[in-house]
């Protein structure tokens, strides 16, 4: 969104619906002058707009790619929510190897890293999910209620309705 579109929107609140900031009435992020958490800043000075969201927060971030990106998302939701250091392990896992899970799909790097592979979800429960038809690389968290945590290439973290078409496998982690 671009900041002289958000300058007649302070005080209004947007969420974040697959990727893309939208205005909605209840929405988690509000458009201010002031940098504070869960809002989107509007800079005066440079003429920009930018998402705030607290560092521990899953939502609002921006992509970038080994850093910021789908897997990172993941794995740092299962080492907070299982103490696991799938962090660290995605951080060390060498461009080769990557490129034969990113290419052949994630599913293998849950197989090879031995999650149970599962029919029905549970909050917590890893989804390689296919956004594109050509790219089955996509990964997030389902989340209670139909939900899926993720973080499409080029866009902000968010939480979005799942579509279970999408699906390629899901994977529970062994805890």
């Amino acid at each position: 969104m671009e900041y002289n579109y958000l300058i007649n929107k302070i005080g209004a609140r947007f969420d974040i619906v697959a990727g893309e900031l939208q205005e909605d009435p209840s929405g988690l992020f509000v458009v201010s002058e002031i940098y504070q958490p869960f809002s989107v800043y509007l800079n005066k000075q440079t003429k920009q707009a930018m998402i705030v969201a607290p560092e521990s927060s899953y939502l609002g971030r921006a992509y970038k790619m080994g850093n910021r990106d789908c897997i990172t998302l993941v794995a740092q939701w299962l080492d907070e929510h299982y103490g696991s250091s799938f962090g660290n392990i995605y951080r060390t896992t060498s461009h080769i190897d990557f490129m034969k899970y990113y290419k052949g799909g994630m599913s293998l790097w849950y197989e090879d890293n031995l999650f149970e592979k599962v029919t029905t979800y549970v909050e917590g429960d890893c989804l390689v999910y296919a956004y594109k038809p050509a790219v089955i690389s996509h990964v997030g968290i389902y989340l209670n209620d139909g939900k899926i945590l993720h973080h499409l290439p080029g866009k902000l973290s968010c939480v979005d309705i799942l579509d279970e078409s999408k699906i390629i496998g899901a994977y529970r982690y062994a805890v």
